[in-house]
């Protein structure tokens, strides 16, 4: 997706759908209910680990795809369920 508009990055998440929420750490405020800065950034964080120690480079053509994987995998990083069980229902329920 390419724009060409002058907004910032962040000012299109909620044109994308998504809820955005500011956490002001020049005012020493740095959890503000469940916005906290620390959730995107472990993810990043685990993801570059991930690309480094896994795949050792990744191109942009295939980029998203990386992001997409790891994203359910960090959104399932909890689940009492195995991740492969989580998975193959999801395949299963769009397959029906």
């Amino acid at each position: 997706m390419v724009y060409t508009d002058e907004l910032s990055s962040y000012d299109r998440i909620p044109k994308l759908g998504y809820q955005r929420r500011r956490v002001h750490h020049a005012s020493k405020v740095y959890v503000m209910g469940d916005a906290r800065t620390n959730t995107i950034e472990g993810f990043w964080s685990q993801l570059k680990r991930s690309i480094d120690g896994t795949y050792h480079h990744v191109t942009a053509k295939y980029l998203q795809a990386y992001v997409d994987e790891y994203g359910f995998r960090y959104s399932h990083r909890n689940d009492e369920q195995a991740m492969f069980r989580t998975m193959m229902a999801q395949v299963v329920e769009r397959s029906s």
